[in-house]
C-alpha cells in the first residue's frame, strides 16, 4: 500500500489518507481521501497506465473533494514509473514529469 505524499509538486497533508494498492492480478484499489476507488492497471518495461477508475460517490468537505478530484485527474495522466524503491514510488506523465509521489505505508 502506497500513501500519497506529493501531487504535481505540492506536499499532501499527512492526514489526507490518499493511497493506492497494486495487486498482482492487475487491479489497483485505494482511497482518494473521501471515496474508495478501484480499477485495473497495465505495466510494461518503463510504462504504467490505469483504466478509468470507478469510485464511490460520498460527499466530503470541499477541500477534501478538491484534492480528491485533482488526485483522480493525476492518476489519468500517469504513463510511467519514474522511481521505485522499497519505500518510494514516483509516477510520471507521458513527458516524464513526476505527477504523484507515494511512500510505502506500514500495514497494521
Amino acid at each position: 500500500e502506497w500513501g500519497l505524499v506529493e501531487m504535481t509538486g505540492d506536499a499532501v497533508p499527512g492526514d489526507a489518507d490518499v493511497f493506492v494498492a497494486f495487486r498482482q492480478d492487475g487491479r489497483a484499489a485505494g482511497s482518494g481521501g473521501c471515496n474508495r476507488f478501484t480499477g485495473s492497471y497495465t505495466q510494461g518495461p518503463g510504462d504504467l497506465a490505469f483504466s478509468p477508475l470507478a469510485a464511490t460517490r460520498m460527499a466530503c468537505p470541499e477541500p477534501i473533494m478538491a484534492r480528491e478530484s485533482a488526485f483522480f485527474a493525476a492518476m489519468e495522466e500517469v504513463a510511467s514509473v519514474a522511481e521505485r524503491s522499497r519505500t518510494t514510488l514516483v509516477l510520471a506523465d507521458a513527458d516524464g514529469r513526476p505527477v504523484l509521489r507515494f511512500r510505502r505505508r506500514d500495514r497494521d
